[in-house]
């Protein structure tokens, strides 16, 4: 049975409409295969290995990536995942630069401790930044300037823990997956139905994919 979305879908496309964006058709979807070499796979996990053979990652550089369409839709659904778990208990979004004045990091000792391990830079005016490894300092400058304007100023509590999305991702597709064949959670798999038309195409099976949508 499809879900209610699907059914919809499959209706508007029946009546003439244009294709939604849901659907995709494999011959335009950006997919490259990029096979790990065997003399490599002995350095990746499970779900990394599978991401570059199944084209949902590609290598930028070492430790970087680029996520391509199918890893983005899966990382979209997931976000929106987490959003509606969090706005269930009342939380709000934010969004913080990812380049913070060095002194906020200096202020904790942190700028001195993490070292040449942290990217530090100067603006056209000499002032210095750094790449922010955590938002914790940012929002907790936020919320000080917040508490001080209080008429009554009592206990603050605080507690900041991070999830890596990305991580979050690749860690669905290690628990699930074997080692040669991803499986995803339902909840924040790219598609939720594939049409997989026989080969080779005759004209009278062109139409095949269409009419199975409509029907």
């Amino acid at each position: 049975m499809l879900p209610r979305r699907s059914l919809r879908c499959l209706r508007a496309f029946h009546a003439g409409a244009t294709v939604p964006e849901t659907f995709v058709r494999a011959s335009r979807l950006l997919q490259p295969s990029a096979s790990t070499k065997s003399d490599a796979k002995q350095a990746l996990c499970k779900s990394q290995k599978l991401m570059l053979d199944h084209g949902l990652i590609s290598s930028a550089g070492p430790g970087t990536f680029a996520l391509l369409p199918l890893a983005m839709k899966a990382l979209e659904s997931l976000v929106n995942l987490i959003d509606s778990e969090l706005q269930r208990v009342g939380g709000q979004k934010t969004y913080f630069p990812c380049l913070v004045p060095s002194a906020l990091f200096k202020k904790t000792g942190r700028l001195d401790k993490l070292g040449q391990e942290l990217f530090v830079l100067k603006d056209r005016k000499d002032h210095d930044y750094c790449l922010g490894p955590i938002s914790k300092t940012e929002c907790v400058r936020i919320a000080e300037g917040a508490f001080k304007k209080l008429e009554v100023l009592r206990p603050f509590e605080m507690n900041c823990f991070g999830i890596g999305v990305t991580r979050l991702l690749a860690a669905c597709l290690e628990m699930l997956a074997s080692e040669d064949r991803m499986q995803w959670p339902l909840s924040i798999a790219p598609f939720r139905v594939a049409i997989i038309t026989p080969k080779p195409l005759v004209r009278t099976r062109k139409t095949a994919p269409s009419r199975l949508l409509s029907a």
